[in-house]
Parts: C-alpha cells; structure tokens; sequence
C-alpha cells in the first residue's frame, strides 16, 4: 500500500517540486562526509583559491596540476561566504548539487515517467557511494562534459551552429577543470553546423572550438594572470612526468577499487536493463545518436586505461557516457512492471539513505564532542598547534615555510604557504619544478636564520636532493607522525 501510494504521489506531483529536494538531500548528506575526512586534493582546491590574491598567483606562486574553472567556482563562493571549517562541506554540497541537478533536469526533459526520473537521480547519487571528498573536481568536470555531451546529442538530431557553439563551451570549461578532459577531443566529428560534406563540418568545428577555447582560456589567463606556459606546464607536463614515475603496467588493466566502485553504484545493471528492453531504431538519426553514445564509451574507457592512475576517483571519467545512456534510454524503464520499478528505485534509495544517515550520525557525534571542525588526524591537529605557537612568535610574518601537502593546516591555522600548497612532487620523485617553486625554495635557502620549517616526510617517495640538503641544514625541534619542524643548529628552542 505505501509502495502504491509512493508512485501515486510521484504521478501527481510536479518532479519540479520533489527532484530538487532529493538531489540537496543527497548532496548534502555526501558533502558533508567532509568534516570526517577532510580530504588532501579538494583542501588544496579550497585553501588555494581562498589565498588567491596580487602576492599568490594560480600558477606563479604555486603548483597546481589542474585548470582554472573550479577555482573560479569556489573562488565565486569565497567573495560571497567567505572561507573557513564551516563554509568547505557547504561549498563541496553545493558541487555535488550542481551535477545532481542537471542530472535531473535533463531526465526531466528527456523522460516522461516521473518513476523513472526518480530512478535517475537515485542512480545518480549512488555513483557518490563509497567516494571521498578529493571526488570534488571529478563531479564539477563531469557537470561539464555531461553538458557538453547533451548538447552533441542534440546537435546530430538537429544540427545548428548553436547548439555546436553550446557544446564547445561545455567542452572547454570541462578541459580547463581537468586536462584529461581532451580523451573525448574526437568527438568534434559528430558536430554538424549545418548542411555540407564531412570533412567541411569537421573543419567548421575545429575553428569554433579553437576560437571558443582561447576566448575562455585567455579570460581565465587574464583573470588570474598566469601565461600559457604556466599552464601548459602545470597541467600537461607535470601529468606527463606523474605518470611515467608512477607507471605500474599492472595498473593498466588492473584496478579492483575503481572497478569495485563502479560494480557497486549499479551502472552495469542498469545499463543491462535498457539494453535488454529497447530495440534500437533503424532510423538514421537513431543509429547516429547510439554510435555516438558507444564512442563516448569506448573513449572514457580507452582514456581511464591509458592514464594508469593511481586514484580510485578517477573512475569517474566513465560516468559521463553513463549518464548520457541513462538519460537519452531512460524511458525505455517505464516499460517495466511496476515490481520492476519498486526493486530498481530500492535498489539506489539504499545507498542514497546510507549515505545521508551516516554522514548526519557523525555530524551530530563530532558536534558533541566539539570536534566538527577539527582535522581528524591528530598528527594534523597537532601540527596546527605547533604553527600557531610557533606564529605567535611573529617568526612567520609573510607565510609558513613548509613542504607538507595538507592545505587544510593553513586554513586551520589561519597562516598561508611560502613556496605554495603542496610541494610534494617538488621535493620528492622526480622534483618537478616550476617558476614560482624555484623562486620560493631560493627565498626558503635565503631565510632568516632562525627561521623554522616543516617538513613532510612522504613514505611512498624518494625524497629528492632539495629535501635532503634542507633535512642536511636543520635539526628536528619537533615531531609527530610524518610531520617535523626543523631548524638549523644552535638557534634557540621555538616550541
């Protein structure tokens, strides 16, 4: 009977009234995971674009392997709401709402079924399952190319040069959110602009891609004053140079984590299900929009297996096509009996609710405990308190000397990076260095005497021969876990 009346509702109601309350519910009850966390990629994200101003650029006076666009995003949020422990789970619920929503708008304009719709957005928050916060960036560049997607579908039904300029600013902002956005670079082949042979639209679509990029790209160059080379550094050398230093042949086909998270959000299943259903259509422009989707596929996949990462989130780069199947199928769900609808929505509800119970238990535990806006680890918290007494000194007037990669500890302990957010790589493996890295280790060499630094100790890497003529210089002064303050011989006791 509740089961009955739970569809009667969805018949009579407006998925404009219901869908976005379910995708925030969902949203905020992933995002919010964060305070249990508090992951290393999106703290840099954050804590980056919290800091940038005229004396901390993107690029100069920083490392970072990503493009402009979701900093632009949580630098929109830092002018509105400012920047803190309470702000970062709210900004990371609102990406995570961002993508849910277009999800759902789009099965709304492309699904008749209001069953079916919900099925959509509970699949779409079950793909969250099992995911940490360093997903962040994934989700905002998967908003992206899910758009961008969409807009290719509709421009091979209807081709138009707006639909094609649509789509090739969806495709942009998704590259300059991540590099590895260019695996689906082929699928220019599909635009149509209009009337004409192949390789005429093939051409037309270069040229307005290439004119729509640099247009975004230099706003961004503009914006945040970094030149060409600074990104063509940053995001497509140093990812060249991370992937040859962690090439693992194994990785390539082997990946049980990436591979366990998609078995578990459900898309084989569902995939399976519309497949099994629908018949595909004969018709040209049927047949156009199916190839396209399994092109989309093999691309996500050939671009998945070719990186070789090492991060269970990257996973993610296949879930585009995913959700362009699920969405422009999707209908075919209706067809099933309603026990068929009961068990899928069952199916997605249970990981959305494990989610959301889950993440308001350890709220409301960390609330009680006067731990909610706390680093989890105490090495962490720890640290924090050491750099606060240690500024307390006014030893660090400009900034922390520092080679750790938890950008939260600045923002927890309200101080702000020498030579950028996590020099990792510059003091480890393969010591990649840029511009601004090299100014800051010659200014960190040039140091007041006295003056303290903290250095990570990364046990997965080699350390490079910047780290150990630091470590070679100093003496450790204070300890705990991977972390040390050092500083050189004979100065007196800071701590």
């Amino acid at each position: 009977m509740m089961r009955s009346r739970l569809f009667d509702f969805l018949k009579l109601k407006s998925p404009l009234i219901w869908g976005p309350s379910i995708c925030a519910l969902i949203a905020f009850g992933w995002g919010y995971q964060l305070v249990r966390e508090w992951g290393s990629d999106y703290g840099a994200y954050y804590v980056v674009a919290s800091l940038l101003s005229e004396d901390f650029h993107l690029y100069r006076d920083n490392f970072f392997a990503k493009g402009p666009a979701y900093i632009t995003f949580l630098l929109l949020f830092h002018k509105i709401i400012g920047s803190g422990a309470a702000q970062a789970p709210f900004v990371l619920a609102v990406t995570t709402f961002s993508l849910l929503y277009v999800v759902f708008l789009i099965a709304v304009r492309e699904v008749k079924s209001n069953a079916v719709i919900l099925i959509i957005v509970l699949f779409s928050g079950t793909t969250l399952f099992g995911q940490g916060s360093n997903l962040s960036i994934a989700l905002f560049q998967t908003l992206f190319l899910l758009l961008f997607l969409y807009a290719l579908s509709k421009n091979i039904q209807a081709p138009s040069a707006r639909s094609a300029v649509f789509a090739c600013v969806f495709f942009s902002i998704a590259i300059l959110t991540r590099i590895d956005s260019l695996i689906f670079i082929p699928l220019i082949c599909f635009i149509r602009i209009g009337e004409g042979n192949l390789i005429k639209n093939i051409l037309a679509s270069l040229l307005v891609l290439g004119g729509v990029f640099l247009t975004i790209f230099f706003i961004f160059s503009w914006s945040f004053g970094f030149s060409p080379s600074e990104f063509y550094q940053n995001n497509i050398v140093f990812n060249k140079i991370y992937k040859e230093y962690n090439l693992n042949y194994n990785a390539y086909l082997i990946r049980r984590n990436g591979f366990s998270h998609f078995m578990i959000s459900g898309a084989p299943v569902l995939i399976a299900i519309v497949v099994s259903i629908r018949k595909f259509s004969t018709k040209v422009d049927r047949d156009l929009n199916f190839y396209f989707v399994l092109v989309v596929f093999l691309l996500s996949i050939l671009g998945y297996i070719y990186t070789a990462s090492d991060k269970d989130y990257h996973i993610y780069i296949i879930f585009p096509a995913v959700f362009l199947f699920v969405l422009l199928y999707g209908e075919e769900l209706s067809k099933l009996k309603r026990s068929g609808l009961y068990l899928l929505a069952a199916v997605f509800v249970y990981p959305c609710l494990v989610m959301v119970s889950s993440t308001g238990y350890h709220v409301a535990k960390l609330q009680s405990q006067d731990l909610l806006f706390q680093l989890r680890r105490p090495a962490d918290r720890n640290l924090v308190e050491a750099i606060a007494k240690v500024s307390e000194g006014q030893v660090w007037q400009k900034g922390v000397w520092g080679t750790f990669t938890n950008g939260w500890v600045y923002l927890f302990s309200n101080t702000r990076p020498r030579i950028g957010i996590n020099p990792t790589w510059f003091y480890n493996g393969p010591g990649f260095a840029t511009e601004g890295l090299l100014i800051g280790h010659g200014e960190l060499k040039k140091r007041d005497q006295c003056s303290p630094v903290v250095v990570e100790n990364v046990p997965h890497l080699i350390p490079h021969q910047r780290l150990r003529d630091l470590k070679e210089d100093t003496i450790i002064v204070w300890h705990q876990g991977s972390y040390e303050i050092r500083i050189r011989p004979g100065c007196p006791s800071i701590l």
